[in-house]
């Protein structure tokens, strides 16, 4: 599980989500599951796995195949192109009571798409954890 310390800045924060990013384009699904932080909340179901992570991606944010028999898969940020008319989120959302949230797009098959990542930031030892919240399109 990836940490950083607490009150990282925000820079910091999307250089993790990078990171997480470049492991989902090199196909390291379990690096990117070990990445994350277990849910902390029981009531939303099973942690994200290496396995669910590729189908959920690979299906643009559904269980199912598309339609159309297209297979997504994560590209490199850098490399992306720009997807439409699409702005890439990179944000980090910060509360006063609690430790912030990040929304990040996801390039896929050489572009910037709409499906985001969701990421609230959950305290662990001391430390930031990233708790995969939810993979959807915006």
């Amino acid at each position: 599980m990836q940490t950083v310390a607490p009150h990282a800045s925000d820079s910091d924060l999307i250089g993790c989500i990078e990171e997480w990013v470049g492991l989902l384009a090199a196909g390291s699904f379990v690096a990117a599951a070990q990445f994350l932080c277990p849910p902390a909340e029981v009531s939303r179901g099973e942690p994200w796995t290496a396995e669910s992570l590729e189908t959920y991606i690979a299906d643009y944010g559904w269980w199912e195949p598309l339609d159309d028999g297209r297979r997504m898969h994560v590209t490199s940020a850098a490399g992306a192109g720009a997807g439409g008319d699409l702005t890439p989120h990179r944000d980090v959302i910060r509360y006063d009571d609690r430790p912030p949230r990040i929304e990040f797009s996801l390039p896929l098959n050489g572009e910037w798409s709409d499906l985001t990542a969701v990421f609230h930031l959950v305290e662990v030892d001391g430390a930031w954890a990233f708790d995969l919240y939810d993979l959807r399109v915006f």
